[in-house]
């Protein structure tokens, strides 16, 4: 698929390792190293926050991640088992992860994104 997508003009900018959580065995302290004002939030609906940290953290635009959140929310419509969080800090979204499921015990991790001005500070 490489030599495709670099004959269409593609150019590979970074390279990624996929990972799958086993849901059943995984346990999460959504406390643990959160302030008062920290929180992880569900966001399939609507995907605006979801998508926000996804423009600082992918070097893309507001119109490319609306697209995106769209092709998204319409995947969301057709059933496809997807799950948006984002964290907030003050209230505002500074982190975005997409689980792909698999089934109810599965899932694939997808879009981590981190806004520009947080990234590298530890906080996800």
């Amino acid at each position: 698929m490489a030599d495709v997508l670099t004959t269409m003009g593609y150019t590979q900018k970074s390279q990624s390792i996929s990972m799958i959580v086993d849901l059943e065995r995984c346990v999460i302290d959504q406390t643990a190293g959160f302030d008062s004002k920290t929180m992880i939030k569900w966001n399939d609906n609507p995907l605006n926050d979801w998508m926000i940290p996804l423009i600082g953290a992918f070097e893309s635009t507001i119109e490319i991640c609306s697209i995106y959140a769209t092709t998204h929310a319409n995947a969301l419509k057709w059933h496809i088992n997807l799950r948006h969080f984002s964290l907030y800090k003050q209230e505002k979204p500074v982190a975005s992860i997409t689980l792909s499921m698999h089934d109810n015990t599965t899932a694939r991790i997808d879009n981590v994104g981190t806004s520009t001005p947080i990234a590298g500070q530890g906080i996800c």
